[in-house]
């Protein structure tokens, strides 16, 4: 399985957990979500292998209203973010999440009978963060390790996630890595327009 279909499943869980199953214990949160996207890949595979613009709109319509847009800009961006005008901190969140869309979208095809496992909720000593440690299962491949870690917002008495690690790797670091690079190398205005032109892929 490759790193983009790993980090697709993750996303999944990732924006799911923050709503159907938001108040649950985090380890029952994540497992109902495995279970219910794992059904839907299995019902509409052949449907989303004949059709990618059906893959690009389902992410659309199913993940992209839960996503922080504004939060998610900012990890990624990490310093830069306030070094940013308004107007580029709006044009760099809005083509990042196209191009999240468009990369997760192709992974929809990829799904090839993984299953998963979740280890039981560990707790800080507040009950205020969260880490649930999983195995995927592939049936052509070594088990992958995935690590969710959750936390609750102030004033919200529910779990989001905010970082998805596999084997190791944390999402948030990889992609704000990849785009500190860039922005280091050509400026945040280049990074845009590239964006826009779609000759940026998450690594």
């Amino acid at each position: 399985m490759t790193t983009t279909v790993n980090r697709f499943v993750a996303l999944l869980l990732f924006v799911f957990s923050a709503t159907t199953f938001a108040e649950s214990d985090p380890k029952d949160m994540l497992k109902g979500v495995a279970d219910n996207i794992v059904s839907y890949l299995e019902k509409n595979q052949d449907k989303l292998q004949d059709n990618p613009d059906m893959a690009v709109e389902l992410v659309k319509k199913e993940l992209v209203p839960y996503i922080d847009q504004e939060g998610l800009g900012r990890r990624v961006l990490a310093k830069e973010w306030k070094n940013a005008s308004p107007q580029q901190q709006q044009k760099f969140v809005e083509e990042f999440v196209n191009l999240v869309v468009n990369t997760y979208a192709k992974g929809l095809a990829q799904y090839e009978g993984q299953s998963f496992e979740f280890e039981d909720t560990e707790y800080n000593s507040k009950e205020t963060a969260a880490r649930v440690k999983s195995v995927m299962n592939q049936p052509k491949g070594e088990p992958v390790k995935i690590d969710y870690l959750l936390r609750k917002p102030k004033g919200l008495d529910a779990w989001r996630v905010i970082d998805v690690r596999i084997e190791g790797i944390s999402m948030a670091s990889s992609y704000r890595n990849q785009f500190a690079q860039q922005i280091q190398k050509d400026g945040l205005d280049s990074v845009i327009k590239k964006l826009e032109n779609n000759e940026i892929e998450l690594q």
